[in-house]
């Protein structure tokens, strides 16, 4: 009877999730409609990179004048570009039965909707294996799953959808490892968490970093008052990890040096394509950054009110930064942490 409602409450849970978010991803404009801006943010240069694949049926180096953001003068094309590759065969699969731009956008929208629900049950994984007490449980999915800038984010067309579902895998594998011990299938997962953020978004690689110095302190033991530590046990594991993760992402990377004349992140090609089109306001050679102004890093979070918008934009900010929720909506999920911090330091 037990197994039969948890049950039901999974096939809730994520039925519920895909009404939210399908019924987002359909309704948002991708335009911008000034001075508004309801639109998804960067979604309509984002979108040129799938839109390109399916049009072409080839990935784009990132040079190509038709997929560079006008005002910028780089392409999102130079950067981690699998989750646009998912997208663009998807439309270009679809636009086998229809040609209707409405269609083919809702469907590298729906690419996000997925990496969303798989996301949530990866959560619901978590959960099982944090909390033995299922009310608490499924407080946790509901709570990470349903907040509502988690539901944005897998609307429209990004990589950071991947990205977080690539965060969910890695912390269920470190999690099931530090239980079970890294056994072959945390090894797996660990490894497609890995590539899955690698290859979806650079400012996600402090997850992949935190993931290796958590898997290497895991053979650190204390044993009869002594450190030690088991080498073979740490390469014998890692070097497993290790092979799969370079499988996976290696393609990408070789590209990019081959096509990016050995820029392995594209970091280096944006700088110049950015100098050589973008215009004056954003051109790196005169806009000024924060730093060029003199601002000191806590100048710049206080004067430019950037933790409170961080923390804003944690739990609930829509359209381009531009549509806030409710104040109750802040003041509830102000409180819900507070107090999950002190039940966590009570603990």
């Amino acid at each position: 009877m037990r197994q039969k409602s948890e049950k039901y409450f999974f096939i809730i849970y994520i039925l519920g999730f895909l009404v939210m978010a399908l019924s987002v991803a359909l309704f948002q404009p991708l335009a911008d409609v000034p001075p508004f801006f309801p639109n998804p943010p960067d979604e309509h240069a984002r979108y040129l990179v799938p839109k390109y694949i399916c049009e072409h049926g080839v990935i784009p180096t990132g040079f190509e004048e038709e997929i560079r953001i006008p005002s910028y003068g780089f392409s999102y094309a130079l950067y981690n570009a699998f989750p646009y590759i998912i997208q663009g065969y998807v439309m270009r699969f679809v636009s086998l039965f229809t040609d209707s731009e409405v269609a083919l956008l809702y469907a590298a929208r729906g690419v996000n909707v997925f990496f969303g629900m798989l996301m949530a049950a990866v959560v619901y994984l978590i959960g099982r294996r944090l909390f033995r007490d299922r009310r608490f449980r499924w407080v946790f999915c509901f709570a990470v799953t349903y907040l509502p800038e988690n539901i944005f984010v897998h609307t429209y067309v990004n990589t950071d959808s991947c990205c977080m579902l690539s965060t969910a895998m890695i912390f269920y594998a470190l999690v099931c490892s530090y239980q079970d011990g890294f056994t072959r299938a945390n090894r797996l997962w660990l490894s497609g968490g890995i590539i899955l953020c690698a290859l979806s978004y650079y400012n996600a690689y402090g997850y992949i970093l935190s993931s290796i110095l958590l898997f290497l302190a895991y053979f650190l033991n204390k044993k009869d008052g002594y450190w030690t530590y088991d080498w073979k046990k740490m390469l014998k594991q890692g070097c497993f990890i290790s092979a799969v993760v370079l499988l996976g992402i290696g393609w990408w990377f070789i590209r990019s040096y081959i096509v990016l004349d050995g820029d392995l992140l594209g970091l280096k090609t944006r700088r110049l394509m950015a100098e050589q089109y973008a215009i004056e306001l954003v051109n790196p050679l005169t806009m000024n950054t924060f730093r060029d102004m003199g601002y000191s890093v806590w100048e710049m979070m206080s004067e430019k009110n950037t933790l409170k918008e961080a923390l804003y934009s944690f739990i609930a900010v829509f359209g381009s930064m531009s549509i806030y929720g409710s104040q109750w909506t802040y003041r509830f999920y102000k409180l819900f942490f507070t107090l999950g911090a002190l039940c966590l330091l009570s603990g």
